[in-house]
């Protein structure tokens, strides 16, 4: 009896975390409707990457683990530069940033071990302007519109390697 209450509460507690990430969420695009999921429908039929995005159930905006209201201000600087890799490990530093629409955003690490793509949770945007990125060290990137651009490091996305740009 005390067994089946334990495993019933750990699965309680799983899938509070899971809710209170904001997965299973709804993004919901500026002039669409979303879906739960990966994919959502924004302006100009774009996913939740490149266009702004709002999340309901949970009570904020998550793009790839950001939010807006957390991310950190960059909109006075351009380019803006975003390290990861080396020193910095399986992550972008920062990772959540917002700027001034027509700044540039400059990736700054090893591509060939942390190729850069453009997306949501994994998932390429063909219509982002984070481009794939394999090669080089540093890649500086145009945001000539606003809205919200998630990345992710293609080979580490599931250990957390994410992030979005926030474009005023």
């Amino acid at each position: 009896m005390r067994t089946v209450m334990w495993l019933g509460m750990v699965g309680a507690m799983g899938v509070t975390a899971l809710t209170a990430c904001g997965n299973g969420g709804m993004t919901t695009g500026a002039g669409g409707s979303g879906t739960s999921g990966t994919a959502a429908a924004g302006t100009g039929g774009k996913s939740a990457t490149s266009s702004t995005g709002t999340s309901s159930g949970t009570g904020s905006t998550k793009i790839n683990g950001c939010d807006a209201a957390t991310a950190e201000d960059h909109t006075t600087e351009n380019p803006t530069m975003v390290m990861f890799g080396g020193a910095t490990g399986l992550m972008y530093s920062p990772p959540c940033l917002k700027i001034k629409k027509g700044s540039g955003v400059m990736f700054h690490g090893d591509f060939a071990s942390h190729p850069l793509s453009g997306g949501l949770n994994g998932t390429k945007d063909a219509a982002s302007p984070v481009t794939e990125t394999k090669t080089g060290m540093e890649q500086t990137i145009t945001f000539p519109a606003t809205g919200t651009f998630g990345f992710f490091c293609e080979i580490h996305v599931g250990s957390g390697m994410e992030g979005a740009v926030f474009v005023e």
